[in-house]
């Protein structure tokens, strides 16, 4: 930070211009108003106005609502505490690089696939939903992250009668929406992750899982997740792993388990910043196999 007292230099006025250009342009892949200004140079109102307008849009994109900033008039004598309020606030806004604040996204859709023809049943059976979440580029996909993007899942089973079928129905239900945003994979229940959109690899990894429950612990849902180039591969399985237990064991030659009918549907949608300050592309979405 500039010293308390007195003016300040180019060089304080870059350093904290080189931040915000860090996570507004290279992170966020915004276009600024701000820019370096040479050694020498006189630090004007102008010029300081441009910086205080490009902190406040990631501000806004973070928080939702406009930060505490000075702003510097025509004919003000622009001193170290000037700077230094600006240089506060960056911190802030790097610690919260990857917030988004009210009113400062959308939830749009993405994808999905259903299913009607029963399955399961003696022998178990998986059913699998494989997308792929295309980006324009590496950066791009960076880009969509950082700046709060998120992939959302969910899925449901409707229809028919049974144990088996209501089993599915409550633990999809009770799962919600999985999120994967930066470096998590999360729901209301169920086993999550570390990973998320900045950790893959180019090989499947298991991001989350939910079991069904008591005679029906064996059946579960699971996504695994890797990089397809700059794209996302969302591998979504839905595993009947149950061998009828739950009439007394399976015996050879009989049809004890249950097939589970009705429509089975997944769903896909994204989370993306689209406020006024900061609004990133939209990634398009690739149904390689139905359920």
């Amino acid at each position: 930070m500039a010293v308390v007292g007195g003016t300040i230099s180019a060089t304080d006025y870059n350093t904290v211009q080189s931040r915000i250009n860090t996570i507004m342009n290279t992170d966020y892949g915004q276009t600024i108003g701000s820019s370096q200004v040479a050694v020498g140079d006189v630090v004007t109102d102008d010029v300081m106005d441009n910086l205080r307008t490009d902190i406040t849009k990631a501000y806004v994109h973070q928080a939702g609502s406009n930060p505490t900033i000075t702003d510097v008039d025509t004919g003000d004598t622009i001193l170290a505490a000037d700077i230094n309020n600006y240089a506060t606030l960056m911190t802030t806004v790097e610690t919260n690089k990857f917030n988004v604040g009210s009113g400062q996204s959308s939830i749009e859709a993405g994808t999905q696939s259903s299913r009607t023809t029963q399955w399961g049943g003696d022998g178990g059976g998986v059913v699998t939903h494989t997308c792929t979440v295309n980006f324009t580029s590496t950066t791009a996909r960076t880009q969509f992250f950082n700046s709060g993007g998120q992939i959302r899942f969910s899925a449901s089973r409707s229809g028919g009668s049974g144990s088996k079928n209501n089993d599915w129905t409550n633990m999809l239900s009770a799962m919600g929406t999985v999120i994967f945003d930066y470096t998590s994979t999360a729901a209301s229940s169920g086993s999550g992750s570390s990973l998320g959109g900045l950790d893959l690899t180019t090989s499947y990894q298991q991001i989350f899982k939910k079991d069904g429950s008591g005679n029906y612990a064996e059946n579960d849902y699971n996504i695994n997740a890797r990089y397809v180039g700059s794209n996302i591969q969302f591998r979504i399985q839905f595993r009947d792993d149950d061998t009828g237990d739950q009439q007394g064991g399976f015996k050879a030659g009989s049809a004890q388990d249950e097939y589970v009918t009705g429509t089975l549907q997944s769903v896909i949608q994204h989370r993306r910043a689209t406020g006024s300050n900061v609004q990133v592309p939209a990634p398009t979405y690739t149904n390689n196999a139905n359920l």
